[in-house]
């Protein structure tokens, strides 16, 4: 397939639609180098990856799921709980995306820069048979859990990709809009 043909047929895939196998390490290595062929401005390359795998996929859930509880209050739910301790044991791993922050460019720059290593890591998931999605929710906003990730105070934590072979489904339609609908042109006539 062409680089052309891997992007238009990534899809996100969620652990409900994983096969319960586990990914090989040299496998979830060669995602994670896709992404240091991300464009960075003046070469910070400021992402920063935790991958949780194993019996590290409790360790993740059960920060994930205390995270939530300390910050819920009165909107805490025991089923939402369960749910955040029970996904990341569906998948086969979980990678953190951090963004370290470089003040010699500005913030927007280097969240760009991360964003564009996971568009690799996932273009490289998808060609190599892994499914996964970016999960963001609330939780990586709040900066008392982005330590865990040994993320300092003034960097960001981005989210969580959620990662597992996915099950032999048809791809479901691709809902985009045409590029007329976001394209503008001068051309100078």
């Amino acid at each position: 397939m062409t680089a052309a043909d891997i992007i238009q047929n990534r899809r996100s895939a969620y652990p409900a639609q994983f096969t319960g196998e586990i990914i090989p390490r040299e496998t979830i290595e060669a995602i994670l180098d896709s992404a240091r062929y991300a464009p960075t401005h003046r070469l910070t390359q400021p992402w920063r990856f935790t991958v949780f795998s194993g019996a590290g996929r409790l360790v993740f859930a059960t920060a994930w799921a205390e995270a939530y509880k300390q910050h819920a209050g009165d909107a805490f739910a025991q089923t939402q709980y369960d749910k955040m301790m029970a996904k990341p044991l569906s998948c086969s791993h979980i990678i953190s995306i951090g963004m370290k922050r470089h003040h010699i460019v500005p913030e927007f720059e280097e969240i760009a820069a991360v964003s564009c290593a996971v568009q690799n890591m996932m273009i490289s998931a998808s060609d190599l048979g892994v499914g996964g999605y970016w999960s963001t929710g609330g939780y990586p906003f709040f900066e008392d859990f982005k330590h865990f990730f040994q993320l300092e105070d003034d960097d960001r934590l981005l989210g969580f990709l959620m990662m597992g072979v996915p099950k032999k489904l048809p791809l479901p339609p691709r809902l985009r809009h045409e590029i007329e609908s976001f394209t503008s042109w001068v051309d100078g006539q």
